[in-house]
């Protein structure tokens, strides 16, 4: 698993050659495939596939393909639909729930990972509700705070990476670089260079909310977790917004200067108008090229597209 971005944005990655040009991104509702060429800054191809309400369940401590061949066939119908030859290189981007995302402060690293990543194992070991031991693990420095050494440390249960993996692998791709949705798409979050402010995003995927919060050259918070059921959902999502924006605020004395919503289509309005007269901030959507409301769901392909045209 990967921990990604690129240049100007929280995370760095370097591609490896010859760079992604396909991925898989998978939400509750289905799975999207689209194809675009690197660096090119849009996407050629894109296509969706709807999956049965409950194929598909997201966690990193249960099995995630409830229903396996309603999922595979939805998989192999949108590769079919963007690929121009079977096989080959793509990128995977799971829902934000089949992973713990943290950061995770030392008072020095070690330089050589073999004795960097023991250390991580034991610093997560109860933080996590999975066996860190047997979890596939990335991480990446984002510099020193007054705290000591950061890091920004993905973790999730090798078994549950392997379910996805083994959905693309029997068609002959090769999934050689796989991440969380959000986390790639970290870059259209704009945190301007030298100001003590943050940026969050607030994406709704299905019944998933996840919550993220960056300052120039950092991430923050990162949080998914399902909403719950029943109640008013609009409700459970001030109430998340503001108590993110709080702590980030109490414990890294910067403000929130900008928001922005994804995923909440006929919501956006109403959540728009709570949140700034809570927070003082209005929410922005995420403008991109060929972004339509409802594929806001898949901002990892669009993440990754945007990035790549940086480089």
């Amino acid at each position: 698993m990967g921990v990604y971005s690129a240049p100007k944005t929280v995370f760095h990655r370097l591609w490896r050659e010859p760079p992604p040009s396909l991925a898989l991104e998978f939400a509750h509702e289905g799975v999207a495939a689209a194809r675009w060429t690197p660096g090119a800054g849009a996407i050629e191809r894109f296509t969706y596939e709807p999956l049965p309400e409950g194929a598909l369940r997201p966690s990193p401590v249960r099995e995630n393909l409830a229903r396996p061949e309603e999922v595979r066939r939805a998989v192999m119908n949108a590769l079919h639909n963007v690929s121009r030859r079977p096989g080959g290189n793509l990128a995977l981007f799971l829902p934000d729930l089949t992973a713990r995302v943290s950061v995770v402060t030392f008072e020095q690293l070690p330089e050589k990972r073999d004795d960097l990543e023991p250390m991580v194992r034991w610093k997560l070991k109860k933080t996590v509700p999975f066996e860190i031991d047997e979890a596939a693990l990335a991480y990446q420095r984002q510099g020193r705070s007054g705290q000591g050494e950061e890091l920004v440390v993905a973790v999730v249960p090798s078994s549950v990476v392997r379910q996805y993996e083994a959905l693309v692998e029997p068609l002959g791709y090769q999934p050689g670089f796989v991440t969380l949705s959000s986390l790639a798409a970290l870059g259209l979050i704009d945190s301007q260079p030298g100001r003590p402010a943050g940026a969050m995003l607030v994406r709704r995927v299905g019944p998933l909310l996840t919550i993220v919060l960056t300052s120039p050259g950092r991430l923050r918070i990162f949080r998914s977790a399902e909403l719950p059921p029943g109640g008013s959902p609009l409700e459970e999502i001030v109430t998340d917004v503001y108590g993110s924006a709080v702590y980030f605020q109490d414990n890294f004395q910067e403000a929130v200067e900008r928001i922005y919503l994804a995923g909440f289509e006929d919501q956006t309005e109403a959540l728009r108008e709570v949140i700034e007269r809570e927070l003082g901030v209005r929410p922005a959507g995420l403008l991109l090229p060929g972004l339509r409301s409802a594929d806001a769901k898949f901002l990892g392909i669009y993440g990754m597209v945007a990035e790549q045209a940086k480089e």
